[in-house]
């Protein structure tokens, strides 16, 4: 029995010490070579240049004597004949429009209120999301929106009581207007009520222009005496812009560019380049033409874009994880195990990572842990 015990003691003891050579060695192969991973980060690379210049549309000034008040949108489509401000004889009588006009607000807030549409929540986030946009056509409305759910009226009590009481107050003051009359105008187009004194200027007038012209054409403004807003007529705007010359060469008249404005307002258009300027001390006079989101641009002048000539997307993974020995690879972690992934390297994104994609009929996801580093690496190697 002694012996048994001794026996079973020893290899106890043996046991033991196996386990222990074990744990000390991965302890040791860790500390000297660890497993090491990184996400592959969905990408795209970009190359581009950055333009800044004006924009250019045909544009007419629209004055009033007297006190104006107009209640259009910026980017908001006008009709032949139809009214786009009201003159007032007074300022009293302005301000009478002022109060007039924050009644119906508060009427309109209530009401959509006791229909269940709308909340001082939602109007928040809508003017939130349209200043990000740089949404100049709505921006207006919905600031008015938050001014009339917010602060406009106490939301306790009885809505309908509230309601009537404001109808009446409303009634009183309009029975109490006078002396005003509609401004019209006899064009179609599009509204803007920003007037910067460069409205004169118009695309005929970038017509065979040199790079050190365009600041020159864009100085001494001139806003005439009564200025309230202006009427943009058709829908294809310009962006005259001075680029460096390199950069301009590789844009040809006739053909399109990708021009991106999220610097200025969010806006990516697919715009024509119309001419390309002979070179200047380096520079060159590029004028791109756009038909599409006028709205937005309708109140800017001075716009910074980026130019984009070409675009390539991929994963982002580190240069280190990146094998060429016998084809290019990288090794995944699939659950336990590395799982080798043919790749195509597209291009080099800096000194530590490069842009790849999965090689033809492969597969790989976004978000794959890839194995940077590992002792060993090979096919179907449990590495954790």
């Amino acid at each position: 029995m002694r012996r048994s015990n001794t026996l079973l003691i020893v290899i106890s003891v043996l046991f033991l010490i196996a386990i222990i050579c074990y744990i000390g060695l991965n302890l040791i192969q860790s500390g000297t070579d660890p497993l090491r991973t990184a996400p592959a980060v969905s990408c795209t690379v970009e190359d581009s240049c950055e333009a800044v210049g004006y924009a250019v549309r045909t544009e007419s000034v629209l004055t009033a004597e007297g006190y104006v008040a107009s209640d259009l949108a910026d980017g908001e489509h006008v009709s032949y004949g139809q009214s786009v401000a009201t003159r007032y004889g007074s300022e009293e009588a302005l301000a009478l429009a002022d109060e007039i006009r924050s009644l119906r607000l508060q009427i309109s807030q209530i009401e959509n209120s006791i229909m269940g549409r709308g909340d001082a929540m939602t109007s928040v986030i809508s003017l939130s999301r349209a200043v990000e946009d740089r949404d100049l056509q709505r921006l207006d409305q919905l600031a008015m929106d938050v001014r009339a759910n917010i602060f406009s009226r106490n939301t306790s009590g009885n809505p309908e009581a509230e309601l009537a009481a404001l109808t009446e107050q409303l009634r009183t003051l309009q029975d109490q207007t006078s002396d005003a009359d509609d401004v019209r105008v006899f064009s179609s187009g599009t509204f803007s009520s920003a007037v910067d004194g460069y409205e004169r200027i118009a695309p005929s007038d970038l017509e065979g222009l040199q790079p050190s012209d365009l600041e020159d054409l864009f100085s001494g403004p001139e806003i005439p005496q009564g200025a309230f807003g202006k009427l943009i007529s058709g829908t294809t705007w310009y962006f005259a812009s001075r680029m460096n010359s390199a950069d301009a060469q590789r844009l040809s008249p006739g053909g399109t560019a990708l021009v991106k404005f999220n610097k200025t307002f969010s806006a990516d258009l697919t715009m024509d380049v119309v001419s390309v300027s002979e070179a200047a001390n380096g520079m060159r006079l590029v004028v791109f033409s756009s038909d599409r989101d006028l709205e937005k641009a309708s109140g800017l002048r001075r716009l910074t874009a980026d130019i984009v000539f070409a675009q390539e997307s991929g994963l982002l993974v580190p240069k280190e994880a990146v094998h060429d020995d016998d084809g290019t690879y990288i090794y995944i972690l699939a659950g336990y195990q590395a799982m080798r992934t043919d790749i195509e390297v597209i291009s080099d994104y800096d000194e530590e990572y490069c842009l790849i994609r999965p090689a033809e009929n492969g597969t790989l996801a976004a978000n794959a842990s890839v194995i940077v580093s590992a002792r060993g690496l090979f096919d179907g190697k449990v590495v954790q």
